[in-house]
């Protein structure tokens, strides 16, 4: 009886030693399932955020920049550049100075004579000649000749028989006429518009379609019949397109009576 309450006990007493055993077996196999568990996701992280190696990524990069090797290109930068002794040497301007854009010029006499070249000369129709009629189209004049009041299309330029007419300007000769009205007649296309010079001589120096220059001598003196009572004179007309203007207008000259 006490022998088998004694087996029993030591049955007892195993049964919890080995139950401690597998307890502390158990404990150890979590333990290590943990530890191998943490591991494995620590290097799967690092393997997902940097897949092809951090190392291998830096020194590839390192040569596709600088194209050299890897061992070259980690070396110091003051090892690869020497140092520059004494100040930079100063470059030259080969460039010359620039002329002023307001720089005046050394030939007054060709920028004169280009001056004179860009102005037309004009003339004056007779040398000493006074205007003793005046252009008027809106107040009529009277005229001696008609005894009557009449508009005056152009102006009067008293002078001596067979004195010379000049060409007021450059221009051509499109018509030598002998009008009943105004005796001998020349229409020169001058002076940006049309200079008719009535009553001239018989005695014509220049024929339709002659290039002449300004002042030159084109007729004389002789005496327009529609206006004979006057003193002798030469009439002048001036048409710019279809319009009489005053052919004072053409020369700087005051008009005398």
């Amino acid at each position: 009886m006490r022998t088998r309450k004694k087996n029993e006990e030591n049955k007892t007493k195993g049964a919890k030693s080995n139950v401690g055993f597998y307890i502390a077996l158990a404990v150890c196999i979590i333990t290590v399932a943990a530890a191998a568990w943490t591991t494995y996701g620590s290097v799967a992280a690092d393997i997902e955020n940097d897949p092809g190696g951090s190392s291998g990524s830096e020194i590839q990069t390192a040569n596709d920049v600088s194209g050299e090797s890897y061992e070259k290109s980690s070396k110091p930068a003051e090892e690869s550049k020497p140092a520059q002794e004494g100040p930079e040497p100063e470059k030259k301007n080969d460039k010359s100075p620039e002329k002023p854009a307001d720089t005046v010029s050394s030939k007054p006499a060709e920028n004169k004579k280009d001056a004179e070249k860009a102005e037309p000369k004009v003339f004056f129709p007779v040398e000493g000649g006074d205007a003793v009629k005046p252009f008027s189209i809106a107040k009529p004049i009277y005229s001696k000749t008609t005894a009557d009041w009449r508009a005056h299309k152009g102006i009067d330029i008293k002078a001596k028989e067979g004195a010379a007419v000049r060409s007021v300007s450059e221009g051509i000769v499109m018509e030598v006429t002998d009008d009943p009205l105004y005796g001998s007649t020349i229409v020169i296309a001058q002076s940006g518009c049309t200079v008719r010079y009535c009553g001239l001589s018989g005695k014509s120096v220049v024929k339709k379609g002659d290039h002449i220059d300004a002042g030159t001598v084109i007729g004389y003196v002789g005496s327009v019949p529609c206006e004979q009572l006057d003193d002798t004179h030469i009439h002048i007309e001036a048409i710019s397109g279809e319009r009489f203007i005053d052919p004072m207008t053409l020369f700087d000259r005051d008009l005398t009576k």
